[in-house]
């Protein structure tokens, strides 16, 4: 009996035809394509039981499907995740899915805006994670990972962790009692918010406040790392799009050199805040800074 993979054309045309130059030659052709098929399937049911393999095996699956950014000292669940997704990183690659989907299979959670979605410089793009573990001593496997399989004509602007509200309120619930605190000791109006929005008031109406998106630029104060006091140039809105409140001291709140919210004095005539706001601001905005470290 002829083996499958062995077998050629040869052997089922007439013998009038095999003895041929032409027929030998186009019965070797065929052959070729049926043995690289064949040695296709072979792997394909080895691509199947992924799930079963051993490490050992998963290594040498990983070099042969080229998976990119896969390392030996991954995890086992993710280098199974990596070699599933060999396929669709190379069929993809290139496009903002690409660079999506490779991230959140080894950092659990990514999200890609390219530049005219945010304003930024055109050909050049960013990407989010919510992941913690993202921290500044392996942001360069992160950025290894993007560029792994983004277009070569774009440019990563960089990359930003986000802590979502819930994560930011389960960690320092006691945003609304600290307000509180600040607005008894000064009089003034006291919130607290995240990157996106204010999570806590008070001395003022929470209708106003709670849920509203922070102002742009409110955000460039966060994005500045440093404290604030109104100094009578360009007044700062707190909320975007309501100008009656306005922000006296600012004191953005950082963890392990993330930006997680800030801590806000408002007043609704724009005016500068006192130095014990500032103090204060700064003292609360690092002691929510460390409650998150811990």
């Amino acid at each position: 009996m002829i083996k499958l993979y062995d077998a050629t054309l040869a052997n089922a045309l007439p013998e009038v035809l095999s003895e041929q130059p032409w027929g030998r030659g186009f019965a070797a052709a065929v052959q070729r394509q049926q043995r690289q098929l064949l040695n296709l399937a072979r792997r394909i049911s080895l691509y199947a039981a992924v799930d079963d393999m051993p490490e050992a095996v998963l290594d040498v699956m990983a070099a042969d499907l080229r998976v990119p950014r896969y390392l030996v000292g991954y995890p086992l669940a993710t280098k199974r995740t990596l070699i599933r997704g060999a396929l669709t990183y190379w069929s993809q690659a290139g496009t903002k899915a690409a660079v999506e989907s490779l991230c959140c299979d080894i950092f659990g959670d990514a999200t890609v805006s390219e530049w005219y979605e945010y304003g930024g410089k055109a050909g050049y793009f960013k990407v989010t994670t919510t992941n913690s573990a993202v921290t500044e001593q392996n942001v360069a496997e992160f950025r290894a990972a993007v560029e792994a399989v983004k277009r070569l004509s774009a440019w990563l602007e960089g990359v930003e962790l986000v802590l979502s509200t819930p994560d930011f309120v389960a960690a320092v619930g006691f945003t609304v009692q600290i307000c509180d605190s600040l607005h008894r000791s000064t009089d003034a109006i006291a919130a607290v918010c995240d990157r996106d929005s204010i999570i806590a008031v008070s001395g003022a109406s929470k209708r106003d406040f709670i849920d509203k998106r922070v102002s742009p630029a409110l955000e460039r104060v966060m994005e500045s790392r440093g404290s604030v006091r109104y100094d009578g140039t360009e007044p700062i809105h707190v909320i975007d799009g309501d100008e009656r409140y306005y922000v006296s001291v600012a004191s953005p709140i950082l963890s392990e050199g993330d930006i997680l919210g800030c801590v806000i004095f408002v007043s609704q005539n724009a005016s500068a805040g006192s130095d014990i706001e500032f103090k204060l601001a700064q003292t609360v905005a690092s002691f929510l800074g460390k409650q998150m470290e811990s």
